[in-house]
């Protein structure tokens, strides 16, 4: 049957379901159309629906298979995306620990400085008092010896 064979060839490159053995609209030998199948006898009309349950059960199982492989792949990225979520938290905490370990020492270092300057003023001070008591007793002096040569 030409027909048979022409529906082999574009069963094949096109789906997985065979395509009709015979046209759904011709009658069949007996004139009347069988159902709307078009198809003569009962052992056609077996065999087309053998073919047709065998078509979708490879359609079923093909599609079954690329359920599973999506669903494979689904949880592959999920899990993905949760190890990416979970390094972008730690690398974030541990910016934020950097950050604030950085700041206490900043502050620790600032303090350090306040210290020393206040402490270095408080000596500049006492160095400032100490050498204008030196210059008042130098004066004193001057004058005690300046009236001892006068004598």
């Amino acid at each position: 049957i030409p027909s048979q064979t022409k529906a082999t060839s574009s069963c094949q490159s096109k789906s997985l379901i065979p395509p009709l053995l015979f046209s759904p609209n011709a009658p069949d030998s007996n004139g009347d159309s069988a159902e709307g199948m078009g198809i003569a006898l009962y052992e056609d009309k077996i065999k087309y629906l053998h073919s047709q349950t065998e078509a979708l059960e490879i359609q079923l199982a093909y599609r079954t298979g690329a359920t599973v492989n999506a669903s494979i792949e689904c949880k592959s990225m999920r899990e993905k995306m949760n190890e990416a979520t979970q390094q972008f938290k730690d690398e974030r905490q541990t910016a934020l620990d950097v950050t604030k370990d950085m700041t206490r020492q900043y502050k620790g270092m600032q303090e350090d400085l306040l210290n020393k300057i206040n402490h270095r003023e408080g000596v500049i001070q006492n160095l400032k008092d100490e050498l204008e008591s030196s210059n008042k007793s130098f004066c004193i002096q001057l004058k005690n010896k300046d009236i001892i040569i006068k004598n």
